[in-house]
């Protein structure tokens, strides 16, 4: 399982990216979290509508990496 923390969106025209971080647990929701980091997602807009994902990448935080301070809070 994988929990949205928090995201942050940057948009211009039809283009579009996101930083969303995330907590990964094991076996179900409510299981003690294994892993948190930030995806980046890269996304057009079609024309008649929608969008596409163009491009997504990931990394974990890590000890000498931890999450930004704007990606922790949780949204809920």
């Amino acid at each position: 399982w994988e929990h949205e923390l928090a995201h942050r969106v940057e948009r211009f025209g039809r283009v579009a990216h996101v930083f969303s971080s995330y907590a990964s647990v094991l076996d179900h929701e409510d299981a003690p979290v294994v892993a948190r980091g930030v995806n980046s997602v890269q996304l057009v807009e079609e024309p008649e509508g929608g969008w596409r994902i163009a491009h997504l990448a990931w990394d974990r935080e890590t000890p000498t990496q931890p999450l930004p301070a704007s990606l922790e809070a949780s949204l809920e």
